[in-house]
C-alpha cells in the first residue's frame, strides 16, 4: 500500500494528489490565439492605451506573511494572507485579492507574475498580472489569467479592481475604448464548446473601471455594449459581430454561478442570434454605464420580448436555477479539497 493511502481515505485520494500537484508544479500560461487578439482589438478600434511591464519578476521578502515585491519603487506588492488568501498593497493600503464580481479568486503564482503600467489622459494605472496556483496551474484551468488593477492616478486614494481574463488574454482584456476617460475591461463568457476543452463562442460584455467598480458600458444609442466572438473554423479566424442580449452571461450571473463553474447543457448546445445592433465601429459613451450585471429577470423574458423561442427561454431559466444547486455544490467539495490539502501538509512537514 503506498505512503498517500496510508494518510488519506480513498475518496480523497485523488483530490489529495491533485491539491499536491498543483502545489509544487509551476502555472503556465496558455498562449492566447492570435486571431482571437486580432478580432478583439477591432472593439478598442486602434485606441489602446500606452501598457507597458514595468517587471515580471516577483521576488519573496524576508518575514511572514510572505510578502513578494518587485525591484520597481512605489509599486504593487502581493503579501500571503494564509494557505488560501492574499492581499494587494500599495502606498500602504490593502486590497484583498480573492474576491470578485464574478467568484473567488485563486491567490497568483509568484512565478507567473508580472507588473504593468497603462497610461491614459490624466489616469494611471498599475496592474499585477498572472496566473493561478493550485487547480488553476493544471491542464485547462491554466486558461484563466487573473489581473488586479489599482487606480493609482490619486495616490492617496488608490481605486482597486479583480479581473478575470479568458483563453490566456490576461492584459489583452483590459484597453481603451474611443473617447473613454477611464480603463475599459472585456469579459469572455464561453457561449458553445466544440468539447470539453475548447470554446468555439463567447460573449464578450464591456465595462469601465469607475471608481465605484466595474459598470457595463452603453453606446450611444443606449444600448449594453456586447459582442459575440465566434470561431470560424474553415477560415482560421475569430469573427467579431455586435450582440443584441448576452443570454448565457446574464443567466449565469442570475444563478450567482463564478467564472470557473462549469458549462450547463444548455450553454454547450445555445447557439445566439444576432439581432441588428450598432455595427462595432460606434463610439462608445462610456459615462453611460449600468452597475453590475443585467438583472436576473432578463435571463428569463418571455419569448417575445428577447427574440428567443419559447424553448431557448424556458432552457435558460432552467439552467440559472441549476447553477444555483450546482454552485452550492462545488463551494463543498471546494472546502472538502481544501480540508485534504491541509490534512497533507501536517502529515508531511518541509513538502511544501
Amino acid at each position: 500500500m503506498s505512503f498517500a493511502k496510508l494518510l488519506l481515505p480513498a475518496p480523497l485520494l485523488g483530490t489529495a494528489l491533485a491539491a499536491m500537484f498543483a502545489l509544487v508544479a509551476p502555472a503556465r500560461a496558455q498562449t492566447p490565439d492570435p486571431t482571437l487578439l486580432l478580432a478583439l482589438d477591432e472593439i478598442w478600434q486602434l485606441e489602446r492605451p500606452g501598457i507597458s511591464t514595468l517587471s515580471d519578476r516577483f521576488e519573496r521578502k524576508d518575514g511572514t506573511p510572505a510578502r513578494f515585491e518587485t525591484e520597481v519603487r512605489d509599486a504593487l506588492a502581493y503579501l500571503h494572507v494564509d494557505a488560501e488568501a492574499a492581499e494587494v498593497e500599495f502606498a500602504r493600503k490593502r486590497f484583498p485579492a480573492n474576491a470578485s464580481p464574478w467568484g473567488a479568486l485563486p491567490r497568483i503564482a509568484p512565478a507567473s507574475a508580472r507588473l504593468v503600467e497603462v497610461t491614459l489622459p490624466r489616469k494611471r494605472y498599475l496592474v499585477l498580472s498572472g496566473t493561478g496556483e493550485g487547480l488553476f496551474g493544471i491542464g485547462d484551468w491554466q486558461r484563466f489569467g487573473f489581473l488586479h488593477v489599482v487606480d493609482v492616478s490619486q495616490r492617496w486614494a488608490p481605486v482597486h479592481y479583480p479581473l478575470v481574463a479568458e483563453a490566456g488574454l490576461r492584459e489583452r482584456v483590459i484597453g481603451r475604448l474611443p473617447g473613454s476617460p477611464v480603463l475599459n475591461y472585456l469579459r469572455l463568457v464561453p457561449a458553445r464548446w466544440s468539447d470539453a476543452s475548447t470554446v468555439e463562442r463567447y460573449e464578450v460584455l464591456v465595462y469601465a473601471l469607475n471608481p465605484k467598480g466595474a459598470e457595463r458600458v452603453r453606446t450611444a444609442e443606449g444600448e449594453l455594449m456586447s459582442y459575440s466572438l465566434t470561431r470560424d473554423t474553415e477560415a482560421a479566424r475569430w469573427v467579431l459581430a455586435p450582440l443584441a442580449q448576452t443570454l448565457i452571461a446574464d443567466a449565469r450571473d442570475a444563478a450567482g454561478a463564478a467564472f470557473s463553474a462549469p458549462p450547463s447543457a444548455a450553454e454547450r448546445a445555445y447557439t445566439p442570434t444576432n439581432a441588428p445592433q450598432a455595427p462595432a465601429a460606434t463610439t462608445a459613451d462610456p459615462a453611460i454605464a449600468v452597475q453590475g450585471a443585467t438583472p436576473a429577470a432578463d435571463a428569463a423574458k418571455p419569448a417575445a420580448a428577447n427574440g428567443q423561442s419559447p424553448s431557448a427561454s424556458d432552457q435558460l431559466a432552467e439552467d440559472a436555477e441549476a447553477l444555483a444547486k450546482r454552485k452550492a455544490k462545488e463551494e463543498a467539495e471546494q472546502a472538502a479539497r481544501e480540508s485534504a490539502s491541509s490534512a497533507l501538509k501536517k502529515k508531511l512537514p518541509g513538502q511544501f
